[in-house]
Order: C-alpha cells, then sequence, then structure tokens
C-alpha cells in the first residue's frame, strides 16, 4: 500500500475501523484533491463549494454514470448548483439529478449504439425510447434501472418518476452551449413548451438564436 488513500476500507471486519478509515480518506481527498482532480475521478465534494446539506457527507458519488461525457456534464450542472446564490437546502434535488442521470446512463448502456459512450453518434431516438421506458416503468411499478448505490431497491412511484424525468425540474436539462461542447446532435433537444418535458428536452435546453 503506497498511502491510506489506496487503503481498502473492506480489509478490516470490525465496522468501526472501516468507518475511521474512511473518514480519514474523505478528509486526505479535500485536502489533497483540487475540483478537477474530482471530476477526472467521479465525484464531487460540496464542501468545496461551501455547502454540506444536513445529515449528509460532503461526497456525492458519480461513478454510477459510466458514460464520461454525461458524469462530466451532471459534475458540472451540480457544481453550478452548488455555487448558486439559490443553492438548495438540502440534498434533494442532487439526490434527483444523480439518480437521473444514472437512470440515463443505464438505459444507454443496454440500449444506444456503443453504449452511449461517444456522444457524436446519438441522435433524438434513443433520448425518446429512454423517456417511454421511465413512464413504461413507471405505470408497472418496476424497480429502479440505473445503479445509483442506493441504500434500498427502489421501485419507481410517480413523485419519483418526475425527478428522474423531469429535466427542468432536476437537471438533465443543461444548457446548449455545454451539450454541444460534447458532440450531441441537434435531434437530442427541443424547446420545452410543457410543464413535463418532451423526451427530446431531457438532455439540452433550446439552442441560443
Amino acid at each position: 500500500m503506497a498511502s491510506l488513500a489506496g487503503l481498502e476500507a473492506s480489509v478490516f471486519r470490525r465496522a468501526y475501523h472501516q468507518r475511521m478509515v474512511q473518514e480519514m480518506q474523505q478528509a486526505l481527498r479535500k485536502i489533497y484533491f483540487t475540483p478537477s482532480d474530482t471530476r477526472d475521478a467521479g465525484y464531487i465534494e460540496t464542501e468545496r463549494f461551501g455547502v454540506r446539506f444536513p445529515h449528509r457527507s460532503s461526497y456525492v458519488d458519480l461513478t454510477c454514470i459510466s458514460q464520461r461525457w454525461l458524469r462530466d456534464l451532471l459534475w458540472d450542472h451540480i457544481a453550478d448548483v452548488l455555487r448558486s446564490p439559490t443553492c438548495p437546502r438540502s440534498a434533494q434535488p442532487v439526490d434527483f439529478v444523480r439518480r437521473a442521470g444514472a437512470e440515463l446512463s443505464a438505459f444507454l448502456e443496454a440500449e444506444a449504439p456503443g453504449g452511449g459512450h461517444d456522444p457524436t453518434v446519438l441522435r433524438g431516438e434513443p433520448i425518446h425510447r429512454f423517456v417511454a421506458d421511465l413512464r413504461n416503468r413507471e405505470r408497472l411499478g418496476l424497480t429502479f434501472r440505473g445503479q445509483a448505490r442506493l441504500e434500498r431497491s427502489v421501485r419507481i412511484r410517480r413523485r419519483e418518476n418526475d425527478g428522474v424525468s423531469a429535466g427542468p425540474a432536476y437537471g438533465l436539462r443543461f444548457s446548449w452551449s455545454s451539450v454541444s461542447k460534447v458532440g450531441l446532435d441537434a435531434d437530442c433537444r427541443s424547446p420545452c413548451r410543457s410543464r413535463r418535458p418532451s423526451p427530446s428536452s431531457v438532455l439540452a435546453s433550446p439552442a441560443p438564436e
């Protein structure tokens, strides 16, 4: 083992020792890792932005999102939320957007060409199917598809599904300037004219005129 950062907490049998290792590693990450380091590693530290939600760790794991371009978009979005003067007081909006990102990631991995890892080949059709899949899972009461490292299995209820699919409310509607940088086709966005977004408005808001 080269350093404490590389120590696996699971090598200890007692939960107390595991928590001790995890807490020390969290403290070291805040000291030695820059925000860009955490972005590359697939997580975000809210305390880096002066935010600590009640009863929550500063560590937000985004490795449940396997597509690097989507994970980076989500990281940038959460960072903007944390920097905002209207930053939420609870972690619920961050939880919803993380769950939504994990759900979209799992769908793309299973259904999109190449697992959705190349955004330049994505078109609007997989996004339409993604929203249809969410609504079907809601209607049938199926379990949540993405692996968001939740503490328990989650069945999609209407309130939770709104959090997954409602891009304008919970974040899977990034600025078009951000989305266009990763090479997504224009078919992956359209103006959102209603409270419940159209499938193609999930990833991006309309491009400026």
